[in-house]
């Protein structure tokens, strides 16, 4: 019993810690302040699409839409099948550029370095084929932290709000996965970004050979580039509402894990650093669980000292992210945290499984 306890409490105190963390970095998080000096400066947005007729044209037309002066929209096709390309040959827009990728592989990495080849800014901003950008100011507010000696500028992709169980675990886990990069880079220890949702510069894609280090793996245009290009000196975090990127969350469950599988995949390839830091807090999650599960299920652990430590670690959490899920738009997911926080960890020991025996997609 003695021991059970011991270990509980050990993750506990793991956990706990984690989320401190978690609290004083997005306190410390500012938005930076809205400035009609920053329009002047030129930039590319890069929307690689693939059997997209669904969503491709409402997503352009959106961005062209942006309150920004000074920017160009390249469209590039990666080997569409549908009637995604007639669709937007429709749009009369001088600052909308279509192209057609020349190379056809897995992933979207060869599109979007040539996309990038043939971007006419240094300043380039990416996004989704089904993406919808919070505001008409998307653009304004990116570009407002690409200051100075910024290179990199970490957006949010938060999911569009819906109803059921799914949607609520979908949008809870991009808010963990957000809290967790914004935290890092805020610490000076960046890891990853989201596609649906980056900026950086051109000339810092090309002093790092672009996506050459990790070509081999169809995913990873992201997290990956990040990896190798983010240092404590050149990323900034943009978390302002305003600068959201929207994407509809997966309807079913094998949807969200073939989603997710990727990180796995490209998760081997991190920092020492950062593969302990994750994968520590994912072990301190799950332990807790599992040890409080095995303790009550053989006997050694009372109900009531169950109950005593679930209620300490919801209580401990929910006090510390109240304001972060404000922040990230995940208000109404507050009083189902306890819930959600038991799907987490089943959603830890399923997706390794999941990814292992799954079909691999390459797009």
């Amino acid at each position: 019993m003695g021991i059970v306890i011991f270990g509980v409490g050990i993750c506990f105190l793991i956990v706990s810690a984690y989320w401190v963390w978690f609290f004083v970095a997005f306190s410390k998080t500012q938005p930076p302040i809205y400035s009609p000096e920053n329009l002047t400066q030129e930039v590319s947005v890069i929307v690689c699409y693939k059997n997209a007729e669904g969503h491709i044209l409402k997503t352009i037309e959106n961005i062209l839409r942006q309150d920004y002066p000074n920017f160009e929209v390249i469209a590039i096709n990666d080997f569409s099948t549908d009637q995604g390309p007639d669709l937007l040959k429709k749009l009369a827009d001088q600052r909308l550029r279509l192209m057609d990728a020349k190379q056809d592989k897995p992933g979207k990495k060869a599109a979007l370095s040539e996309a990038i080849a043939m971007s006419s800014y240094d300043i380039l901003l990416f996004t989704d084929a089904d993406c919808s950008p919070a505001s008409d100011r998307w653009i304004a507010w990116m570009t407002t932290c690409m200051v100075s000696k910024t290179e990199i500028v970490l957006g949010y992709g938060p999911l569009t709000r819906q109803n059921g169980w799914m949607n609520d675990f979908a949008k809870y886990e991009t808010i963990l996965t957000a809290m967790q990069y914004v935290t890092y880079a805020r610490t000076g220890i960046p890891y990853m970004g989201v596609g649906r949702n980056l900026m950086y510069r051109k000339s810092l894609f090309d002093r790092v050979d672009g996506f050459s280090s990790h070509d081999n793996i169809a995913s990873g245009d992201d997290d990956l580039l990040i990896m190798a290009a983010a240092t404590s000196t050149n990323t900034a975090v943009q978390i302002c509402r305003e600068s959201f990127v929207y994407s509809d969350a997966p309807l079913s469950l094998r949807s969200f894990l073939n989603q997710k599988k990727r990180h796995i995949s490209t998760s081997v390839r991190y920092q020492p650093i950062h593969q302990m830091l994750l994968g520590l807090f994912a072990m301190a999650q799950t332990g807790f669980f599992l040890l409080l599960a095995g303790g009550w299920f053989t006997g050694l652990l009372s109900l009531s000292v169950v109950l005593s430590f679930l209620a300490a670690k919801w209580i401990v959490q929910m006090t510390l992210h109240h304001k972060i899920f404000r922040k990230l738009d995940g208000c109404h997911l507050v009083l189902k945290f306890p819930l959600l926080d038991i799907c987490m960890t089943l959603y830890y020991l399923v997706l390794p499984v999941y990814s292992l025996f799954a079909r691999r997609r390459s797009w």
